[in-house]
């Protein structure tokens, strides 16, 4: 019997069981498991944007699908609590545009790159995690602790740093925050409707955090129900925007003319 068990075990090892429990064991030190937040929502955020999601609309989804996934496969338990806060956090900096950076290379050299930067992004917004995670340990209060934005201040020193490091390796002359001059300003009318949802999304986050059982829920499940939140209002607002434009385009003169004279 003896013999037999420890066949088993060898079998299960050589499948990749002992390598998994390795990674699970190494996911409850607070430092790896920021690391390995910040990474993971980051990278998943970019891939999300560059196959055409919205950059708000796939951070709050990446957070919500992977911190629903680890609740429902009650995985989360075995993880270090400072892996949800880092890959919340994470999908922050995966909104960072860097294609900008790659509009000088050669098309044949540009998806290589851009795959280079998800990566190389990815893995400054896990260390600056982990730093974080590193100061709150040694700190009597952690950095920052009681002001909003916490999280995304973070991302977004991450972020700053790669795109200046990343502008001086690759020689571009841009300014810091590449492609702020060409984002186009919404109309009074979309801008109204953007502040109010962010009013009401806030609202609504807010009432649901007062409720007993969230309010004495962990931090995966309350920032599980943050991110569908998030993702339900701008799911709507998305619907709403692609509705609003589809009517000022068909309303465009021209446009109309084109799509009654497909031929021309």
């Amino acid at each position: 019997m003896m013999k037999r068990s420890a066949l088993h075990s060898s079998h299960l090892a050589d499948h990749g069981v002992s390598p998994v429990a390795t990674l699970v064991a190494q996911l409850a030190s607070p430092l790896v498991a920021a690391f390995a937040g910040g990474f993971l929502g980051c990278l998943v955020t970019l891939v999300l944007t560059a196959i055409g999601v919205m950059s708000s609309l796939a951070s709050a989804s990446t957070t919500a699908a992977l911190c629903g996934a680890f609740l429902i496969t009650r995985t989360a338990r075995c993880l270090s609590g400072a892996f949800f806060p880092a890959l919340y956090g994470g999908t922050f900096g995966g909104m960072t545009s860097v294609a900008s950076l790659t509009t000088h290379i050669t098309p044949s050299h540009s998806v290589t790159l851009t795959v280079g930067l998800f990566v190389a992004l990815s893995i400054v917004c896990g260390f600056a995690f982990l730093v974080a995670t590193r100061v709150d340990a040694r700190s009597v209060v952690p950095i920052a602790s009681g002001y909003g934005g916490r999280l995304g201040m973070i991302a977004a020193i991450a972020s700053f740093v790669f795109i200046d490091l990343a502008q001086r390796l690759l020689g571009a002359h841009s300014t810091l925050l590449p492609g702020i001059r060409a984002a186009s300003i919404p109309e009074p009318n979309m801008l109204a409707l953007k502040l109010g949802a962010c009013m009401a999304g806030t609202f609504v986050t807010f009432l649901i955090f007062r409720l007993a059982a969230v309010a004495e829920a962990g931090s995966p499940e309350r920032i599980y129900i943050a991110s569908a939140v998030a993702v339900s209002g701008l799911a709507l607002l998305s619907i709403f925007n692609s509705n609003s434009t589809a009517r000022r385009a068909t309303s465009t003169p021209g446009v109309s003319w084109a799509r009654r004279h497909p031929s021309d």
